[in-house]
């Protein structure tokens, strides 16, 4: 359920965002932190609830009412609430359980019925009207929080590239696009046809080591070089967050370094294509003699 300011309750709800008329003077606000723990695809999240109602913290206080995380991650079908009675939650999350786009919505719910209920933080126009609230029922909401979870630095590092078609290119070149999550390197029409064709015939042979390197190899340069000399304006990306990560546990500089060579990263990252393309040509060499 996303925050919507013109969704009607049946009783008064605080709501976060600034958009609340139920509590003209109260705020509820939760502060998400979404980590992942060190050389693993473990999930740390951290959650801090600030809510300056008192008639709703009390309820909290007397276990009334509790604190509610409801996230949902589609793409690994979870969909789980966590619920406190303390304003910070930690909660771990094991190894690949938690991936792909990920909802996270807080709210105050009441875990008992509220007979007769009245909070002196309503607005006036509630004047002295009371109300009976189930339990389970939303007290309030903030605004829904949304990530996105990957592994990519898990993945090969052909996982950060897309390669698509565009009337905008000539035949014979490619072109980087680097404000999507993944790298997309564009070529014509007919290149990419072309280009799928071969990549199809050779997937699985030394002989794609061509391809590698022919393409690869200069685009990964080329990115590289460019996340250098951009002043984090890629950082929030999925490609960046993946190289940055390789550079790192390879023993190279971060992304963002002055000055910096990158064409030899790029062939420590592709784990050395150069010398992989050379044994191609010595077993072509042999298989001739």
């Amino acid at each position: 359920m996303k925050l919507d300011p013109s969704k009607a309750f049946p009783h008064p709800v605080l709501r976060g965002g600034g958009v609340s008329s139920d509590y003209p003077t109260a705020e509820f606000e939760v502060t998400i932190t979404l980590t992942r723990i060190e050389n693993t695809t473990r999930l740390r999240l951290e959650a801090e609830f600030e809510l300056s109602d008192r008639d709703l913290k009390q309820l909290v206080l007397e276990r009334r009412a509790a604190y509610v995380l409801l996230i949902k991650a589609p793409k690994t079908h979870v969909r789980q609430r966590l619920l406190s009675w303390d304003d910070r939650v930690t909660e771990e999350f094991e190894a690949g359980r938690i991936a792909g786009r990920t909802e996270i919505l807080p709210f105050l719910v009441c875990t008992e019925d509220l007979v007769d209920y009245r909070a002196k933080g309503w607005n006036e126009a509630y004047n002295n009207r009371r109300f009976d609230i189930e339990a389970g029922s939303v007290l309030a909401q903030d605004v829904q929080k949304d990530y996105w979870i990957d592994r990519a630095d898990e993945a090969p590092i052909g996982s950060i590239f897309e390669i698509g078609p565009t009337k905008d290119v000539d035949d014979g070149c490619w072109r980087c696009e680097l404000g999507e999550p993944r790298v997309v390197i564009r070529m014509s029409s007919a290149d990419y046809e072309r280009f799928e064709e071969a990549r199809g015939r050779l997937d699985g042979t030394v002989e794609a080591e061509y391809i590698m390197n022919g393409l690869y190899l200069p685009v990964l340069i080329h990115v590289l070089h460019q996340a250098d000399g951009t002043d984090g304006t890629y950082s929030d990306l999925r490609w960046f967050a993946s190289l940055d990560s390789r550079l790192q546990k390879l023993g190279l500089k971060p992304l963002g370094t002055e000055n910096e060579d990158r064409s030899l990263d790029a062939q420590r990252l592709l784990q050395g294509p150069f010398d992989r393309l050379l044994a191609v040509a010595s077993s072509s060499e042999e298989g001739t003699s």
